[in-house]
């Protein structure tokens, strides 16, 4: 049997066992795109840290895009870079990091 998927919603799996419903054009990248032009940022001076698939918008948009240690492969495969894990305080860590290099 040969159906369509003609579905506005799609499932992304977001961490921790969890599934995400989402409306098809609706996901952190667009989202975060909106607000970037309302406060005329560039896409290239975001910096964004993501771990799970619902992320990958988010990270293709980031200039500077962050995989946690974690992070699924699809997650690795999109962001720039890596920081250490969740558990590691990657966040925290990584941004300290790159304040320092600021000096």
């Amino acid at each position: 049997m040969n159906e369509k998927n003609n579905s506005q919603l799609k499932a992304v799996y977001s961490g921790h066992g969890s599934v995400d419903l989402i409306a098809n054009e609706v996901n952190k990248g667009n989202t975060l795109k909106q607000l970037l032009n309302q406060r005329e940022i560039k896409p290239e001076q975001f910096l964004a840290f993501g771990d799970s698939n619902n992320d990958l918008e988010m990270l293709e948009l980031a200039g500077y895009s962050y995989s946690m240690a974690n992070a699924s492969e699809q997650v690795n495969q999109v962001a720039k870079y890596q920081a250490p894990s969740n558990d590691e305080n990657g966040v925290i860590s990584t941004i300290n990091a790159l304040f320092d290099k600021l000096g």
